[in-house]
């Protein structure tokens, strides 16, 4: 898994669909390529549940699904940098923030139905994650995927998926760390300009004391709130 790139062992299946027709000259389509997978295969979305697959909303088809969530005002940060490595914004962080807030900022808004979406789809074969659970216990998550997916691992063989995982290996490492597609942005002039930035960037729990204001920091805890009334999800 070191050697073979991440993009390649699992597939991520509506990336060639929010492509810019320049740098999607680059990648083959993902779609045909997680078809034609074998099984068992690993596929990567970002899509809600209402818009997985119809086999998958309407339970003729059962695969497992593992849900990741993360707070709400990190993902904000971590999108606001994304889409000014990937996609070109200049904007300021405030206007991100708010755009993120009102619901029509990236691909995969508004982010609390996204959240909310797996956690009322009532489906059965599905485990949930956290990012800040993962950052605070990794080998924790490892044993409860493992679990999900019935696959049984001696402690020797978690330490090293563990580090493997970790995300200061996930930035050293090129078959992780996104590098082509930094510069295929960068070639076909969707990154923005002297952005210096890395895909993988900080990956911190809580970096978004350093860019909300107070206001919009309470602002978002009410969606939370909102959230977690809804689905029992404390973000």
């Amino acid at each position: 898994s070191k050697e073979v790139n991440l993009d390649d062992r699992v597939i991520f299946l509506e990336w060639i669909g929010i492509l810019s027709e320049s740098a999607g000259k680059f990648f083959a389509d993902t779609i045909d390529r997680a078809a034609d997978q074998p099984s068992p295969r690993i596929i990567k979305t970002h899509l809600p549940f209402t818009m997985l697959p119809d086999q998958i909303r309407s339970r003729s088809k059962n695969p497992k699904l593992i849900s990741v969530t993360r707070n709400s005002r990190d993902v904000c940060v971590s999108m606001y940098h994304h889409w000014k490595l990937l996609d070109g914004f200049n904007g300021t962080f405030d206007l991100w923030a708010e755009i993120f807030y009102e619901g029509y900022s990236a691909y995969y808004s508004p982010f609390f139905k996204h959240i909310e979406s797996y956690y009322l789809s009532q489906y059965e074969n599905i485990t949930f994650l956290k990012y800040e659970e993962m950052k605070k216990d990794l080998k924790h998550s490892i044993a409860q995927v493992s679990s999900f997916v019935q696959k049984e691992y001696c402690n020797e063989d978690i330490e090293r998926l563990a580090e493997h995982l970790s995300f200061k290996n996930f930035q050293s490492t090129p078959s992780l760390n996104k590098t082509r597609r930094v510069k295929v942005a960068e070639t076909v002039g969707s990154s923005c300009p002297n952005q210096g930035s890395a895909f993988i960037r900080k990956g911190q729990v809580g970096d978004w004391v350093n860019y909300f204001s107070t206001e919009m920091s309470e602002k978002f805890v009410d969606k939370e709130n909102q959230l977690f009334l809804s689905t029992g999800l404390r973000l």
